[in-house]
């Protein structure tokens, strides 16, 4: 496993298996909490896919960076309402490891947001207007931040704007999987200015996403009445 200079790991092979396997445990607990109103696809789910939509996010103890304010949806070949991102905690997860923030109804901002660069590796060319001001801003916008315990899971939309400050914690590493999931209403919407797609997905533009890239994990058709909703 390789770690880069701020402290945050590049995946490897065995990095990539541990996420599939993480993957379908996480497929299975967003299928036990649907509530029946909206048919959710898994974005991203083979192991050819998970360095674009399936994450393993680790920080090291001790790792000052942040993780910029960004939005999830403008990264992907996407568009639609129906987009959420799960983030699973692997370890304790507190203020001081750097539990994520997120900006309440963001979502519904109406704007779109050049995706941040992480690695430094890849400049997103979309002629999206950068993220405002977070910080300056803080006293005027509600932020919240969740304490989470391994096994703990936030779904976040697609649009909200959201980061993470670094972990502090000096002995314990700060690490989730995150996976991204799609409902009923989500195309494929390729653009220029975005990540190479590690397959062509074999679908036109505007069209849904229903392939062996991005499968039906979990249609509302097969499913009884009983078994849709919560208890």
């Amino acid at each position: 496993m390789r770690i880069s200079s701020d402290g945050r790991h590049k995946p490897s092979k065995a990095l990539r298996l541990t996420q599939r396997a993480l993957t379908r445990f996480g497929g299975r607990t967003l299928a036990e909490i649907d509530d029946g109103e909206y048919r959710y696809r898994f974005v991203c789910t083979n192991l050819q896919t998970l360095r674009r939509a399936t994450t393993l996010l680790i920080k090291e103890p001790g790792t000052p960076t942040r993780t910029p304010w960004h939005q999830d949806l403008p990264y992907w070949p996407i568009d639609g309402w129906k987009v959420c991102s799960l983030w699973l905690a692997l370890d304790p997860v507190t203020a001081e490891s750097g539990a994520v923030e997120y900006i309440k109804g963001s979502h519904r901002w109406g704007r779109r947001y050049k995706p941040a660069t992480f690695s430094g590796q890849h400049d997103y060319q979309e002629p999206l207007p950068p993220v405002p001001d977070i910080e300056a801003m803080r006293d005027e916008l509600e932020i919240v931040q969740f304490e989470l315990q391994p096994g703990d899971c936030t779904i976040h939309h697609g649009l909200l704007v959201h980061g993470s400050p670094g972990n502090l914690q000096p002995h314990r590493r700060r690490r989730a999987s995150v996976t991204r999931w799609a409902g009923e209403d989500v195309v494929y919407r390729p653009r220029d200015g975005l990540q190479d797609m590690p397959a062509d997905p074999g679908i036109a533009p505007d069209g849904p996403i229903d392939c062996d890239l991005w499968p039906k994990v979990w249609p509302r058709d097969h499913l009884s009445s009983a078994e849709t909703r919560l208890p």
